[in-house]
């Protein structure tokens, strides 16, 4: 029994509950959250439901738009009451990982420069792999042009000086990308170059926001330090300012005390599961039929 005791304890170093695992104040926060949005009429119901329920298995396309999208939607209504902020911050912030995660990966074998144009296309024409849009644009311009010509050259016809005034470009109106294109393209190349760390950062974001950010202690337990060190927190600073820019600062500012964690704990010495475990003995005592056979 006091073998036994001592392999359970070993096994039991990971809390029973943290976060969405059971957490209590995970749960509470969720649910309260769940009342007051159905308060928010300027939060979109598909939009809210996609960053807290649909984002895991979306692709980065999807990711990106819903963040900027929520953007322009937080931004019409007043500040947004509590714990809701946090909880809507922090499924936004999983969001952003979950894209720039998969974009990362996506650099093994596309250039930076072919993502980027990717990203500037899911913004701004909703698809990445369909550039139509920009050729019927590039013809209306063309048209536009002519048309406007055809106008300046009747008015010098006429006697009247001819006016330099250029339309504005159609193609430039609609495919002109947000500045933080380039920002996200830098966050995505440094998740691309630490892959160690950025496997783990969505575990790192799930107890920071979802357990500390709402007041437990799960993410304390010795199990979860080596998801609180350095690198994890410098990835996270990049993460967090990004969120800022693309989701604005109301809900960046909500998961910036994630970033006052201690993140100097670093990997903690494995359990020792063996507790005096003897394997000679433990064959020695085995049935004849059941003892393994040693070879010659």
């Amino acid at each position: 029994m006091s073998t036994l005791e001592g392999r359970e304890a070993a096994h039991a170093w990971v809390p029973s509950k943290f976060a969405h695992i059971d957490g209590e104040a995970c749960a509470a926060a969720e649910t309260r959250a769940d009342a007051h949005l159905k308060a928010l009429p300027h939060l979109p119901s598909q939009l809210i439901s996609f960053l807290r329920h649909e984002a895991f298995l979306a692709n980065p396309t999807r990711c990106i738009n819903a963040l900027h999208a929520l953007k322009g939607a937080v931004e019409s209504g007043g500040a947004l009451p509590q714990p809701t902020a946090k909880i809507l911050a922090s499924h936004a912030l999983v969001t952003l990982l979950f894209a720039a995660l998969q974009d990362a990966a996506r650099l093994d074998v596309v250039p930076p420069e072919q993502l980027q144009i990717r990203v500037e296309r899911s913004v701004t024409l909703g698809d990445p792999e369909n550039d139509r849009i920009l050729r019927v644009l590039d013809q209306a311009d063309a048209l536009v042009a002519l048309m406007v010509n055809r106008i300046h050259d009747s008015y010098a016809a006429a006697g009247a000086r001819r006016q330099s005034l250029e339309p504005a470009s159609l193609r430039e109106l609609v495919a002109d990308p947000p500045t933080w294109v380039e920002r996200y393209l830098d966050f995505v190349q440094r998740l691309r170059a630490n892959p160690s760390v950025a496997s783990t950062l969505l575990q790192t974001v799930e107890l920071a926001c979802f357990d500390a950010l709402l007041g437990d202690s799960g993410y304390t337990a010795p199990a979860f330090g080596q998801l609180f060190t350095p690198e994890h927190h410098y990835l996270l600073v990049v993460a967090v300012r990004f969120l800022r820019e693309i989701a604005g600062n109301q809900i960046g500012e909500q998961v910036m005390p994630i970033l006052d964690l201690d993140f100097e704990r670093g990997a903690p010495p494995l359990p020792d599961r063996t507790n005096g475990y003897d394997s000679r003995a433990a064959a020695a005592s085995m049935p004849t039929t059941a003892r393994p056979v040693t070879p010659t």
